[in-house]
């Protein structure tokens, strides 16, 4: 019999990384969690002195640290990482696959997906644990796809400013009429993808949902 794969799981719910037992027990002794922690700088420690062969990372982290930082210190550590996830938006889930995330897996999905995107990640081979995982990734139609300037203008909207004082805060700096340009093309790239948008409030609740206004 091989050797189990070495898993370290970082998730800032302990109930969850106890629930990640299981998996041991479902693969019939092919996995071990010999890592479990709640912090990232915890999991970058352990990782250096008992190195493992995956490690699982939540998207949603306290504290204000994203995932895909994490994914990214990870790979600088030399170590694949799989997303393991209740977020069904698509925009971080994509931030994370960009940092180098090896998979994902989503949380409601059964043991033996997950277990599949592990074995896939530890023999470096990009997997998902289902078709909506691949789906969440992959398909263009979800999200539009949005200008830089585009998504400058929303976020300062989403934060509060005035719609007037917008363009003086952007850098560089644009004019009223250019400000109210960027927001008629989102509004026509969300009414491209079959989304109901009357009106920038519309363009911002959408790109909330989809997830442009996390780091």
């Amino acid at each position: 019999m091989n050797n189990p794969l070495r898993l370290a799981a970082l998730d800032d719910h302990p109930v969850v990384l106890a629930g990640l037992k299981a998996v041991e027990q479902v693969s019939a002794g092919e996995l071990k969690i010999v890592h479990s922690v709640t912090e990232p700088e915890e999991l970058y420690r352990l990782v250096v002195e008992m190195p493992v062969d995956v490690a699982l990372v939540d998207l949603q982290l306290k504290d204000g640290l994203k995932g895909p930082e994490v994914v990214e210190r990870l790979d600088e550590l030399g170590v694949p990482s799989v997303v393991y996830t209740a977020e069904l938006r698509p925009l971080p889930i994509r931030r994370a696959m960009a940092a180098g995330a090896l998979g994902l897996a989503l949380k409601n999905d059964p043991l033996d997906g997950l277990i599949r995107t592990i074995q896939g990640a530890a023999a470096r081979e990009f997997a998902v644990s289902s078709q909506l995982a691949d789906v969440l990734i992959k398909d263009p139609s979800l999200t539009p796809k949005l200008a830089p300037r585009e998504i400058e203008a929303l976020e300062l909207l989403h934060q509060g400013i005035p719609r007037k004082s917008v363009g003086r805060l952007m850098n560089p700096p644009a004019s009223e009429s250019t400000v109210d340009t960027y927001l008629r093309r989102v509004s026509g790239k969300y009414r491209q993808l079959g989304r109901t948008v009357h009106g920038v409030p519309d363009a911002l609740s959408h790109a909330e949902r989809d997830g442009y206004f996390e780091g």
